[in-house]
C-alpha cells in the first residue's frame, strides 16, 4: 500500500462509508438528553446542533438525497435520517433544501424504505410505529452465541418501550407516501412481539441484568464497546433508562468516549463512526514498511491478533474480527523485517482469510461493502506470498469482474463511483490481473472520472493509487 494512504485519509474513508449521517443521530441524542419543555426545544448545545446541520447539508447530493458510499446514489436510510436531523435543527419545511430531501425520500419509496435501525431510532420518539419495528429482546443474551455490542444496549432500550417527547407539532408524516400502508412483521419477529406483550417478569429481569453487566464490562475497557458511535449512543440511552444519572462514572465515561468521535474545530464539524486503532496502526505502518521498518506498530498489531487468526477494526472488541481489517494488517506486517509467509501470525491470518471467503468468492467488509472487503483481503494475501493461481485468489478476482458495471466502473449500490472502482482495480491487480478487459475498462472509467471532476473526488487517494500502480506495472511490462 502506498505511503500516500495516510491514517487521516483512511479514517475519513471509513467515516464516508458509515451509512446514515451520524450528525443527524447526534442531534437525535441531544433531543433524548435535553427534551423539549412545554413543547419548545431549546437545547444547551444549540450552536453545535447548527454546525451538525451544516455538515449534513454539505453532503447533499444533486437529487436532494444523501448516499452511503462516496459519490454513490441516494440511500433511503441516510436520506430519512438526514431529513429528521435537519428538520429537528430548525430548518423550515418550506426551505428548498429540506423540500428536496423530502422529495427524494418519497421518490425512494418513503420512510418505509429506511433500514430497521432508522425505524427503531424514530420509534423512540413516536415518529414511527413501534409495532412495525423489529424487536430485540434482552432474553436473546441468554441464548448460545456471542452477543453483539450494539444489539445488547439496544435490547435494553427496547425493553423499556420508551417514547420520548418531540417539539410541539414535529412530525414525519410528510415522508409517508399516500398509498403506503404499514405492514406488521411475521416470522420470528412476530413471535418476539407476541412475547413482548407478556414477557416473563423474572426472566426479563434476569436478562436485563445480564445485558447491563455485559455492557458495563465493555464500556469500562480502554475503548468501550469498540468505540463505535452507534454502540456508544445506545449505551448512553440504556444507562439513562436504567437510572444512571449524567454524573455517574459509567455514564460520564460513555459520553466522554462518544465525544472523542466528534471533530468540531477550525470551522469543521463531523462525526467519526469509530476510533479504529487497528486501521490506524496498520495503515500508518505501510509507509515505514516500505522504508524497511515498522517500529512499534508491528509489535502492537501482532499482540492484537485474535484467536481465530484475524484482526478486529476496533481494539475494544478484539473478537469482532473482519476480513477487511485482517487484510489491511496482513499487508502491513507480512513484508516487515523478521516476518514473511512462514511466520505463525502470517500463516494464521492467511488461514483466517481463506476460511472467511464467501461462497461467491468475495469477502465482507466491516462496513457492509464487499468490494472494500475483497480488495483488502486480496492485497493481504498477495503480501503474504499466496500464488495468484490459487483458487482463493482466482475466485476473488472472478467475483470482482462479475459485478463490474457497463460503464467500466464498480459500485455496490449499482451506480459506479471512482472510489469503489479503484478498490476493485487494486484488488484485481493484487490478484495478478493487470491486462484483462475488466481492468482496462476500469482504468478508462477512472481516467474519465479524473477529467470530468478535475481530480476533485471525495476519496482521491484510492483512484490515484490504482492509476499509479497500473502505470508502474505498464512501465515494467506487466500491463
Amino acid at each position: 500500500m502506498s505511503p500516500s494512504l495516510q491514517v487521516e485519509g483512511a479514517l475519513a474513508s471509513v467515516a464516508a462509508r458509515a451509512g446514515d449521517p451520524l450528525e443527524a443521530e447526534y442531534i437525535l441524542l441531544e433531543l433524548w438528553l435535553h427534551p423539549p419543555e412545554a413543547g419548545v426545544w431549546n437545547p444547551p448545545c444549540a450552536e453545535r446542533i447548527q454546525r451538525a446541520a451544516a455538515a449534513i447539508l454539505a453532503r447533499q447530493l444533486p437529487d436532494g438525497g444523501f448516499g452511503v458510499d462516496p459519490g454513490g446514489p441516494a440511500d433511503a436510510s441516510a436520506t430519512v435520517m438526514a431529513y429528521f436531523g435537519l428538520k429537528l435543527a430548525g430548518i423550515p419545511v418550506n426551505d428548498g433544501r429540506l423540500e428536496r430531501v423530502r422529495d427524494c425520500v418519497l421518490a425512494l419509496g418513503g420512510i418505509e424504505r429506511a433500514s430497521s435501525r432508522v425505524k427503531i431510532n424514530l420509534s423512540l420518539f413516536g415518529l414511527y410505529p413501534r409495532q412495525d419495528c423489529p424487536m430485540i429482546a434482552p432474553e436473546t443474551i441468554l441464548l448460545p452465541g456471542r452477543a453483539r455490542r450494539l444489539c445488547v444496549s439496544l435490547a435494553i432500550v427496547q425493553s423499556f418501550n420508551p417514547v420520548r417527547p418531540v417539539p410541539a407539532g414535529f412530525t414525519l408524516q410528510e415522508l409517508i407516501p399516500r398509498q403506503d400502508v404499514s405492514k406488521g412483521r411475521g416470522g420470528w419477529d412476530g413471535l418476539a412481539k407476541l412475547y413482548e406483550r407478556h414477557p416473563l417478569g423474572w426472566l426479563r429481569r434476569m436478562a436485563v441484568a445480564k445485558c447491563r453487566r455485559w455492557m458495563l464490562a465493555r464500556l469500562r475497557s480502554i475503548n468501550g464497546l469498540g468505540a463505535t458511535f452507534h454502540s456508544l449512543l445506545y449505551s448512553i440511552l440504556a444507562l439513562d433508562l436504567l437510572g444512571y444519572p449524567p454524573e455517574h462514572p459509567d455514564r460520564a465515561a460513555a459520553q466522554a468516549q462518544l465525544e472523542r468521535l466528534i471533530v468540531d474545530r477550525d470551522g469543521q464539524f463531523r462525526i467519526q463512526p469509530c476510533i479504529p486503532r487497528a486501521w490506524s496502526a496498520a495503515i500508518g505502518a505501510c509507509g515505514p514498511v516500505q522504508a524497511g521498518s515498522m517500529g512499534r506498530n508491528a509489535d502492537w498489531l501482532l499482540a492484537m491478533q485474535s484467536r481465530d487468526g484475524g484482526w478486529a477494526a476496533f481494539d475494544g472488541d478484539p473478537d469482532a474480527t473482519s476480513p477487511d481489517a485482517t487484510g489491511c494488517v496482513l499487508e502491513a506486517i507480512a513484508t516487515a523485517p523478521g516476518m514473511g509467509p512462514g511466520h505463525p501470525a502470517v500463516r494464521r491470518a492467511v488461514g483466517y482469510l481463506v476460511s472467511h471467503q464467501e461462497p461467491d468468492g468475495s469477502w465482507a467488509g466491516s462496513r457492509g461493502n464487499y468490494i472494500w472487503g475483497t480488495f483488502l483481503a486480496l492485497r493481504g494475501l498477495r503480501a503474504a506470498g499466496m500464488d495468484n493461481r490459487e483458487a482463493t485468489v482466482l475466485r476473488g478476482g472472478e467475483w470482482l469482474r462479475s459485478i463490474q458495471n457497463a460503464d467500466g466502473g464498480w459500485g455496490e449500490s449499482r451506480a459506479s463511483t471512482a472510489a469503489q472502482t479503484a478498490w476493485a482495480l487494486l484488488g484485481l491487480m493484487a490478484g495478478g490481473d493487470w491486462e484483462s478487459l475488466s481492468v482496462r475498462q476500469g482504468m478508462e472509467y477512472l481516467m474519465r472520472a479524473q477529467q470530468e471532476d478535475g481530480g476533485r473526488q471525495e476519496e482521491p487517494d484510492y483512484p490515484l493509487q490504482a492509476l499509479a500502480e497500473y502505470r508502474k506495472a505498464a512501465s515494467e511490462g506487466n500491463a
